[in-house]
């Protein structure tokens, strides 16, 4: 019997991770093999070093267990993803493409900061996976014209919140920021127009 701490963080990098991934784009299968997983960077290890171990194992498991008509998030973003390879976005092209709270989507969804609960997404690796999409295109392969590099931009105002709030969340994020680093993005801190009460916990 294989035990992890926390079955939904071995959940969520089943989905997340293994099958969520811009490198599980890339494979047949559509899913990390358990080496590649293994070597993965710091940024999602959790526990002791059998951790990743132990969560592939239960990868196996819930593969070869769940019901073959069954998907999950990575599965309906792969299978959306190859619809769209097969044949192609339908209607017309599109120039510019606006995502509001990206932060919700796995990796997969975007081709879709880590506060939808169990997200593994980060700007810098949406970035760079859509870098490396734009230079698979066909038109930039062949020479016909050169890749454009995505342009982000931080939405540093804050319109729905006072000040109380905005500055306790900046201090749990600096908090978070200390103890695990380079485990969400770093952003400018967010300005405000309304002040308000500190906020305090009960």
């Amino acid at each position: 019997m294989v035990h992890v701490k926390d079955p939904t963080f071995a959940y969520n990098e089943f989905v997340s991770v293994i099958k969520g991934s811009e490198s599980s784009l890339k494979l047949q299968t559509r899913y990390l093999d358990r080496n590649s997983y293994e070597i993965q960077n710091n940024r999602t290890r959790s526990g002791d070093d059998g951790e990743r171990s132990r969560v592939y194992t239960l990868f196996e498991a819930y593969s070869r267990l769940r019901p073959p008509s069954s998907y999950d998030l990575a599965d309906r973003a792969h299978i959306l993803l190859n619809a769209l390879q097969v044949n192609g976005v339908p209607g017309k092209s599109l120039d510019f493409l606006y995502v509001q709270e990206i932060q919700d989507n796995l990796p997969v969804d975007v081709a879709p900061q880590t506060i939808s609960a169990g997200s593994k997404f980060r700007f810098s690796e949406l970035k760079s996976m859509l870098s490396s999409l734009e230079r698979e295109n066909i038109n930039v392969r062949r020479g016909t014209r050169k890749p454009i590099d995505p342009n982000f931009f931080q939405l540093s105002f804050d319109f729905g919140s006072h000040s109380g709030i905005v500055n306790a969340a900046a201090f749990i994020i600096s908090l978070i920021d200390s103890y695990f680093p380079h485990y969400i993005d770093p952003l400018a801190p967010e300005a405000i127009a309304c002040v308000g009460h500190n906020a305090f916990l009960i």
